[in-house]
C-alpha cells in the first residue's frame, strides 16, 4: 500500500457546527419535550483535502464500511470512518483536481472518480486485505468531469461535465452505450432511475432534463367503458425511443462550472419521484411518467402568514418547519428507505426533512458549504464533506422515536401526493365546473342510448381540448411577460455595444457578436467584473463540440466566424490603448495556435 504523506494525516479539529433539531409538536406520537430532541452529538470535522471541490461516499457495508473522499489536491483517500485513519491513498493517479466520486451500488468494493484532467477512472479496495488498486481508465472527455452516477444494477455508468453531453458507459467493456447531447454549458449532476428506464441530468443553468434509456410503449386515449368495436378508434399506442427527452424544464438555481452549488437532483429509491433543488430556496418534486411538478409538496421555509388550501378547503402552512434554507439548495440526498430527504444549501445549512410531513426533523449550520453527502445504507448516519476539504460523519441523524432511515416503509406511507391531481387536473376541473348540468360520472353513461352515449363522449373530448388550449395560452402569456428583452437589430458579424448594459447590475450583459450561417459568437459580461466571457457555437452540432470559452480583457465588440476559425476585434480604449485583433483556429498542430496583435494608433477593426 502507498504511504500517506505527513501533511495529509488526519487530525481532529474543534467542532465547527451547532446542531439543532426541531420535532413538530403536531406529530401525534410526540410525547416528550422538544428539549429531548436537542441532545445530539455535533459532527466532528476532520482535515481531509485542500479547499476546493470535494466528494464523499461509503465503501462497503456494516462495521467494515470505509469512507472514500476526493478533493482538489488530486488525491483520493480510503479512511476508517471511526478513527479517521487513512488506510489507502491514490495521490498520483489523477493529474488534476478530483471533483466527484461515485461508489458502486449494493455495498460494492469499486468506485469511480471524475477529474479536471478530463478523465473518469475506476478503482477498487479490498477491505479484508486493506489494499486498493487503480483498475482502468473508463472514459475521457475534452473538458473537466463534474458528475457521475451508477445504474442500480451496476451495469452502466453515467458521466457528464463541461462537454455538453452525458455519456452512458457499459462498464463490462467501457463501450459507449449512449451519448446524450445537452445544450447547457456544464452538467452538474446525473442520476439513474432505479428502474433503469430513465436518466436525469441538471446543468449549471438549472435545466433538469430526463431521457429515456429504453423503448417505452404508452397507451394514450380511450375509455374503460368503450366496447371492443370502438377501442381501435379511441386508443392508440405511442412509443418513446432510447435517447428521447421526456422532460426538460428550468427548475434549479443558476450556478457555474466550479461552484459548490451542484444542482444535485436525485431519484427516490422506488423510482416514483425525482427531487431537485428549486429556484426559491426550496426542493421540488416530479412524478414519474406524468413529469408534472408536485407543487403543493415543495419543501421550503414558510413565509409569515402564508398558507395553502387543501382539498377540503382547510388552511395549512406551506411547510411545518420553523426555518428552512435562506439561500439556494445545492443538492438533495434521499435516505435509503425514501422517507427522509437531506438537503444542503449555499447558506451552509444542512437539513433532514420528513418529506410527507414537510417538516425539518434535524439540521445544523456549518461555517462552509457542505458539497457532498451520502447516507449509510444500514445505519442512521450520513457522511459529509465541505468546500474546505473537511469531512465528518453525522451520526444519529433521525431521532430514535421516529422511523429509522433504513427501515422498510410501506408504499402507501411514501405516496405523499395521494389525492393530488396536479396542475393539469385542477385546470380541467375548473373548465368542467362551468357546465355542471351535464353528467360527469361514468355511471351515467350506462343509462344512455347509443346516440346520447357518443354525443356525451364527443362533448367530453371537446372540453378536454378547450381546457388544454386554455392552459397552453395562459402558459404562453406568462412566458411572454417574463421573457428577457430582445437584443437590438445588428449586422451579421457586428453589433453596437449597448452602454446601458455595462452597469454592475444583478444580471450579466449578454449579446451577440456574430450570427451567421456557420454559427454564433456571444459575449457575456459578469456584473462587477473587468472582463467578459466569449463563447462560440455551431448550428451544425455534429461538426464539433463546444469550443472552450475565451476570456476577454480587451472589450471585443466585433466577431467573424468562418470555416477554419474565429476572429475578434476590439475598438481600443480612451486611455490610449490600441485596437486589438485576435484569431483562434478550430484545429491546429501547434501548441499555441492562436495569435493576437495590436493595430496602429487611430485604426480599428471592421467586419466585411
Amino acid at each position: 500500500p502507498h504511504s500517506v504523506p505527513e501533511d495529509v494525516a488526519p487530525r481532529r479539529l474543534p467542532s465547527l457546527s451547532k446542531v439543532t433539531h426541531h420535532i413538530s409538536s403536531r406529530r401525534p406520537h410526540d410525547t416528550g419535550s422538544d428539549t429531548d430532541a436537542l441532545h445530539m452529538a455535533s459532527p466532528e470535522w476532520n482535515f481531509g483535502h485542500v479547499a476546493g471541490a470535494c466528494d464523499v461516499g461509503y465503501l462497503g457495508v456494516g462495521d467494515d464500511a470505509k469512507l472514500v473522499t476526493c478533493g482538489a489536491d488530486n488525491a483520493v483517500y480510503v479512511r476508517n470512518p471511526t478513527s479517521g485513519e487513512v488506510e489507502h491513498s491514490f495521490t498520483e493517479t489523477h493529474g488534476d483536481a478530483v471533483n466527484v466520486l461515485c461508489v458502486a451500488p449494493n455495498g460494492g468494493d469499486k468506485f469511480v472518480t471524475g477529474s479536471d484532467d478530463c478523465s473518469v477512472k475506476l478503482f477498487s479496495f479490498d477491505g479484508t486485505k486493506i489494499a486498493g488498486e487503480f483498475e482502468k481508465n473508463v472514459t475521457r472527455f475534452s473538458l473537466p468531469v463534474r458528475a457521475l452516477a451508477w445504474s442500480t444494477d451496476g451495469t452502466f455508468l453515467a458521466a457528464g461535465g463541461e462537454d455538453s453531453m452525458v455519456k452512458v458507459i457499459d462498464m463490462s467493456d467501457n463501450s459507449i452505450a449512449m451519448e446524450l447531447p445537452h445544450r447547457g454549458k456544464c452538467i452538474k449532476s446525473v442520476s439513474f432511475d432505479p428502474k433503469g428506464e430513465f436518466l436525469s441530468a441538471c446543468d449549471d443553468a438549472g435545466v433538469l432534463t430526463v431521457w429515456a434509456l429504453k423503448t417505452i410503449t404508452k397507451k394514450d386515449g380511450g375509455d374503460d367503458d368503450d366496447d371492443d368495436e370502438n377501442a381501435d378508434d379511441d386508443t392508440h399506442k405511442s412509443s418513446i425511443e432510447p435517447g428521447d427527452s421526456v422532460m426538460s424544464a428550468t427548475v434549479a438555481p443558476v450556478t457555474n462550472n466550479d461552484s459548490p452549488a451542484a444542482n444535485g437532483a436525485k431519484w427516490r429509491g422506488d423510482g416514483l419521484v425525482l427531487a431537485a433543488p428549486g429556484r426559491e430556496n426550496d426542493v421540488t418534486f416530479f412524478k414519474r411518467d406524468e413529469w408534472t411538478e408536485l407543487e403543493k409538496h415543495r419543501l421550503m421555509a414558510p413565509i409569515d402568514g402564508e398558507v395553502n388550501l387543501d382539498d377540503d378547503d382547510t388552511e395549512t402552512p406551506v411547510a411545518k418547519a420553523s426555518t428552512g434554507h435562506a439561500d439556494a439548495v445545492s443538492f438533495v440526498e434521499w435516505s435509503p428507505n425514501g422517507k427522509y430527504l437531506l438537503t444542503s444549501g449555499v447558506d451552509c445549512l444542512v437539513a433532514v426533512w420528513d418529506v410527507a410531513a414537510r417538516e425539518i426533523i434535524a439540521k445544523f449550520s456549518h461555517d462552509a458549504v457542505v458539497c457532498g453527502a451520502e447516507w449509510k445504507g444500514d445505519a442512521n448516519a450520513v457522511a459529509l464533506v465541505d468546500v474546505n476539504g473537511q469531512w465528518a460523519v453525522w451520526r444519529d441523524v433521525v431521532p430514535a422515536k421516529m422511523t429509522s432511515p433504513f427501515a422498510a416503509v410501506a408504499a402507501e406511507e411514501l405516496e405523499f401526493w395521494t389525492g393530488d391531481r396536479g396542475v393539469a387536473g385542477d385546470a380541467n376541473d375548473a373548465a368542467n365546473d362551468d357546465d355542471d348540468e351535464e353528467p360527469r360520472s361514468d355511471d351515467d353513461l350506462a343509462d344512455m342510448d347509443e346516440e346520447s352515449y357518443y354525443l356525451e363522449m364527443e362533448r367530453r373530448r371537446q372540453e378536454t381540448r378547450k381546457a388544454a388550449e386554455k392552459a397552453k395560452a395562459a402558459t404562453a402569456v406568462a412566458a411572454t411577460a417574463t421573457a428577457p428583452q430582445s437584443q437590438p437589430p445588428f449586422q451579421v458579424g457586428a453589433v453596437a455595444v449597448d452602454k446601458s448594459q455595462k452597469s454592475s447590475t444583478a444580471t450579466a450583459a449578454r449579446r451577440f457578436l456574430c450570427y451567421n450561417m456557420m454559427g454564433t459568437v456571444v459575449t457575456t459580461g459578469e456584473p462587477g467584473s473587468d472582463f467578459n466571457s466569449i463563447e462560440m457555437a455551431f448550428h451544425d452540432t455534429s461538426r464539433q463540440g463546444r469550443v472552450p470559452t475565451i476570456t476577454d480583457y480587451h472589450g471585443y465588440d466585433l466577431a467573424s466566424l468562418g470555416e477554419r476559425g474565429c476572429a475578434l476585434a476590439s475598438p481600443g480604449g480612451k486611455d490610449g490603448a490600441c485596437a486589438t485583433l485576435f484569431y483562434r483556429p478550430f484545429e491546429s498542430w501547434a501548441h499555441l495556435p492562436e495569435w493576437r496583435g495590436g493595430l496602429p494608433e487611430g485604426e480599428k477593426g471592421g467586419a466585411g
